[in-house]
């Protein structure tokens, strides 16, 4: 099963949204084809680099990552044959979901509440 991770928040970032994400990535990855597309941040490259999945990052400023995450949503989807995609916060849901139309495909957003 091929799928697509989609959050704002991935390492090098810290804080608990970030971990989270890298983890529930990292464990797919044993069973899955995982990609994972986050916003671009400073020291990325050595962060994805050991990652067992690959990951696709949005330019770092925010009002090109809104628009980067619109675009690349249904690019990854093709390229990559995407079964199910999966958001870590609702708002990149929303974004799956305005394209869900087009491309029907699973969504699902795992959410933290804290």
């Amino acid at each position: 099963m091929n799928l697509l991770l989609v959050g704002t928040d991935f390492p090098p970032s810290s804080g608990g949204i970030s971990t989270y994400s890298m983890e529930v990535a990292g464990a797919l990855s044993k069973t899955c084809r995982v990609t994972v597309l986050a916003p671009g941040a400073a020291k990325s490259a050595a962060c994805d680099k050991v990652c067992p999945f690959n990951t696709v990052r949005t330019p770092p400023v925010p009002i090109f990552r809104t628009l980067a995450f619109l675009v690349y949503l249904p690019w990854l989807i093709r390229r990559y044959q995407i079964d199910a995609v999966l958001h870590t916060v609702w708002p990149t849901a929303l974004i799956s979901h305005l394209w869900y139309r087009f491309m029907p495909i699973p969504l699902f957003c795992y959410c933290l509440c804290v």
